[in-house]
């Protein structure tokens, strides 16, 4: 294993992406909280004689890279390759955190529940998936049933849950625990499984942090804003030419069925979605097909409603504002 930063990642991806590549033109992606450290990844690579170039933009995952019409090769720092995303010229390598301590999470959970053992589903992004089992046998050992769940749709490893694909989760016990950082993906978690009490666990804690109240809170902003949207009569359909984002497909049938309802409605293509590159446009709201996080983490900085497309789905359907369905990459 090699180091990058506090971050570990197995050096034998590399290795395997750049044997025979000597003198290649290459970009380097690295995500927002590994970019500090842009001078180790670059030193890992000198060894290979490349042309190296960093990417300045951004990076929210697997599915967010550069064209690579200049460049031999992609190698992006962080991110777990989603499956049917990318090509023999984009390198995904996972960058892992340090080994939990697992004291932290069994006090944790003793400061929440007392003598109570609910049964837990333990899941994480890519950083702690590797130590998940390691958890999951020590919560046995104290009294706990406890489950890491397989592999879900779009996911690289068990237990891995993206911002996009919460909805894949299928959580039959009483809690599910999040470890990590951030606030978008335990978020999706408790909006898909609304029955279920969501809690996270940041790494050197020893409290958890239920989210029940989050999610209550945000299901009542976005159906405010989707009432808004009801009363919306031109709509901008965005889509994006990002592999791991494109849903052209369910952009045109968003657009079909915009018109169907009385509504005007274009599709906008874009590279990035930002608000900047909305606030030109004399659109009176906005349907995001590509990642939900814009509209729920974002919602109160646009000037005009900007909705999911389930949320488009549900206000066009007539859904009952007693329910809310988060949209779902596949």
């Amino acid at each position: 294993m090699s180091t990058i930063g506090p971050y570990s990642y197995d050096a034998s991806i590399l290795e395997k992406a750049l044997e025979g590549k000597k003198g290649g033109k290459v970009l380097v992606q690295l995500p927002d909280g590994v970019k500090r450290f842009a001078s180790e990844a670059m030193y890992h690579l000198e060894p290979y004689l490349m042309n190296v170039h960093i990417w300045g933009g951004t990076c929210f995952g697997a599915c967010d890279f550069p064209n690579l019409c200049e460049y031999d090769l992609l190698i992006q720092f962080g991110h777990a390759p989603i499956p049917g995303v990318g090509n023999e010229k984009t390198v995904f390598i996972p960058l892992r955190r340090r080994i939990i301590d697992d004291s932290e999470l069994v006090m944790a959970l003793a400061n929440t529940f007392g003598d109570e053992r609910p049964s837990i589903t333990l899941v994480s992004t890519i950083e702690t998936t590797h130590d998940l089992d390691r958890l999951a046998d020590v919560l046995h050992s104290h009294k706990y049933q406890c489950v890491v769940p397989d592999v879900i749709e779009r996911s690289y490893e068990k237990g891995q849950v993206l911002g996009c694909n919460a909805g894949h989760l299928d959580i039959k016990t009483d809690i599910a625990i999040f470890i990590g950082d951030g606030r978008f993906h335990p978020l999706g978690i408790a909006l898909s499984n609304p029955d279920i009490r969501i809690f996270t666990f940041k790494i050197g804690n020893t409290k958890l942090k239920e989210l029940t109240q989050d999610a209550e809170r945000v299901v009542r902003i976005r159906w405010a804003i989707m009432e808004n949207a009801k009363k919306c009569s031109r709509f901008g359909v965005i889509t994006t030419m990002r592999e791991g984002q494109n849903r052209v497909a369910q952009a045109e049938e968003a657009l079909l069925k915009l018109r169907e309802h009385g509504k005007e409605a274009e599709i906008l293509m874009t590279e990035i979605v930002d608000i900047a590159s909305l606030l030109d446009w004399d659109f009176d709201a906005y349907v995001v097909t590509v990642c939900p996080r814009l509209a729920l983490d974002d919602s109160n900085r646009f000037h005009v409603p900007v909705i999911t497309l389930q949320e488009m789905h549900m206000i066009l359907d007539g859904a009952s504002s007693s329910s809310y369905t988060f949209d779902t990459l596949s």
